[in-house]
């Protein structure tokens, strides 16, 4: 429905909503989820390899690609962070900045910095920026 939003044609969106067994068909493919992918199939050379996303430390965008690191390796894939973002478990993977998602489970440190923002220290030693209004959220899920 788009702007202007007057009676009538809020009633027929409606009536099209909950209009017959199409409707009820439509509506629950569109609210059907897919299991999140337990793994990622990324690119090292001319190579492609399969990596678990258990294995996964964080996802970084860079130069409009997604750079992967697993481990002590890094693997290149297409998808943008957003679209990656939208197939993985929430319960296991976390939006930290518009650059990166990391895998909660290889967090190892958060410290809070100047400003409100934070800064998260993997497994690996490596440390990335934790937005300002990010930070608050990352620190009550890796407390649950």
């Amino acid at each position: 429905m788009l702007k202007p939003i007057n009676r009538a044609r809020l009633a027929r969106a409606l009536d099209r909503v909950r209009g017959g067994p199409a409707s009820d068909e439509a509506l629950g493919s569109a609210t059907a989820t897919t299991p999140a992918p337990s793994r990622v199939l990324a690119r090292r050379g001319a190579a492609y390899r399969v990596v678990q996303t258990q294995d996964v430390l964080c996802f970084i965008s860079e130069d409009g690609l997604t750079k992967v690191f697993a481990g002590d390796q890094h693997y290149w894939m297409p998808p943008t962070l957003n679209d990656l973002e939208s197939r993985l478990d929430p319960a296991r993977f976390f939006r930290i900045s518009r650059g990166a998602i990391v895998n909660l489970d290889a967090v190892r440190e958060v410290a809070p910095t100047v400003g409100g923002h934070g800064e998260l220290t993997l497994k690996d030693g490596s440390k990335h920026e934790v937005s300002r209004r990010r930070f608050k959220e990352l620190t009550e899920k890796l407390g649950s």
